[in-house]
């Protein structure tokens, strides 16, 4: 898709049902600054009903908007799922080798402001009903990305890489609940402006969430990892 939602499936106010499939090199790309991409694979939208089960997603991409001379760019959340407002349930299933990245313009004459990648394998924003469960699932070298502008952006921004492995937003009380899931080598890296910005941060190598009841039973979080980028004269990260 090209400004759009779900590189291989969008889903919007039904029920969906996927069991012992793979998705592989899906992508979503963004040409609308006024619009996020949201799940390289797939994206749901306001569903009663969203259950995966012994899937497998890798090497799936949300690319965020690709703009020249623009103010705004927008985020690419979800590489694998994007999720919002769904009742989603996955179970025995593994997430590798996803990606969400923000990529920004190269010259904005009035400044950038960035967004960040989000979510490098599943972004949720909101719940339903019943909430999110997750239970058997592995996340492995999963990657959120920030955006890298070139031009020394006026307006600021937080160009940050958010939740390598998962991102979670504003499910309120319905619960999010993870059980013998696990975090392996996934990775949160920051972006920058210009070859003199001061660093930006990244948030949770493998999970991050805000406004959200989660409940951790049984899981395991290894050699997760953010990176924050310190740009150098030649543009490059420390």
């Amino acid at each position: 898709t090209f400004g759009g939602y779900g590189g291989a499936v969008h889903m919007q106010s039904m029920p969906i049902h996927v069991h012992m499939c793979d998705f592989l090199n899906n992508s979503a790309y963004n040409g609308n600054y006024l619009q996020i991409t949201g799940g390289g694979a797939i994206s749901l939208s306001s569903s009663p009903e969203a259950i995966i089960m012994l899937s497998n997603f890798s090497y799936n991409n949300a690319f965020g908007s690709i703009l020249f001379d623009a103010l705004y760019s927008q985020p690419g959340i979800g590489g694998a799922i994007f999720s919002r407002k769904s009742d989603l349930v996955i179970t025995g299933s593994e997430f590798t080798n996803n990606s969400a990245t923000a990529r920004a313009g190269d010259k904005g004459s009035s400044g950038q402001l960035s967004m960040s990648g989000g979510g490098g394998a599943i972004a949720i924003v909101g719940a339903f009903l019943s909430g999110v469960k997750m239970e058997q699932v592995r996340f492995i070298s999963n990657y959120a990305f920030g955006s890298i502008c070139h031009a020394h952006g006026r307006n600021g921004g937080l160009p940050s890489g958010t939740g390598g492995g998962v991102l979670i937003l504003e499910t309120g009380t319905y619960p999010v609940k993870f059980t013998n899931c696990s975090w392996i080598e996934n990775g949160a890296v920051s972006g920058f402006y210009g070859t003199k910005s001061p660093p930006y941060p990244a948030w949770g190598g493998g999970l991050a969430f805000t406004e959200t009841r989660a409940v951790l039973t049984d899981t395991v979080f290894s050699n997760n990892y953010i990176v924050c980028c310190e740009p150098q004269e030649a543009g490059e990260c420390t």
